[in-house]
């Protein structure tokens, strides 16, 4: 005989939504969510170039030299034609997305350039471009709960 028993009631709806997320619906499932990934990244980073001009961990990136500044005709920061800006290159695992710079050099031979600028080298101070700052991350997470949401069904 037992002193204690108790009765779960009302987990029905909690049952249903862990049922779901086990197996997701089409359109709903994983590639979903890594295809919104995916892009959300790209564009993050798009807009890195392009105006926010700061390095992932916020710091504002170094000004160009002079010199640059003269060949270039302006002092836009990472930007002569837009290419790099606009060349991301995705590709969808089971479980991951992966994002890379395609935009090369017109002086050389195909070389990536992004590196030199991730990086920077002897002769040019590294602006870093890749990786994501509180905001993306924020960016992200809302994504993913959307999805999580959308989901188990319920409103967001």
């Amino acid at each position: 005989m037992s002193l204690f028993s108790a009765e779960i009631i009302g987990l029905a709806p909690v049952e249903r939504m862990v049922v779901r997320l086990a197996r997701p619906t089409s359109g709903m499932g994983k590639a979903s969510l890594l295809r919104q990934l995916g892009a959300l990244i790209a564009k993050q980073h798009t807009r890195r170039v392009l105006s926010e001009k700061t390095s992932p961990d916020g710091g504002r990136w170094a000004p160009l030299k002079p010199d640059t500044v003269k060949r270039k005709g302006n002092a836009n920061i990472l930007v002569e034609s837009g290419k790099m800006a606009r060349s991301w290159s995705l590709a969808y695992g089971a479980d991951n997305v992966r994002m890379r710079n395609t935009a090369t050099s017109s002086r050389g031979k195909g070389v990536l350039y992004l590196p030199f600028h991730q990086f920077g080298t002897s002769k040019m101070v590294a602006r870093v471009v890749m990786g994501f700052s509180a905001r993306n991350e924020v960016e992200i997470h809302q994504v993913v709960n959307a999805w999580v949401h959308r989901l188990i069904g319920i409103a967001a």
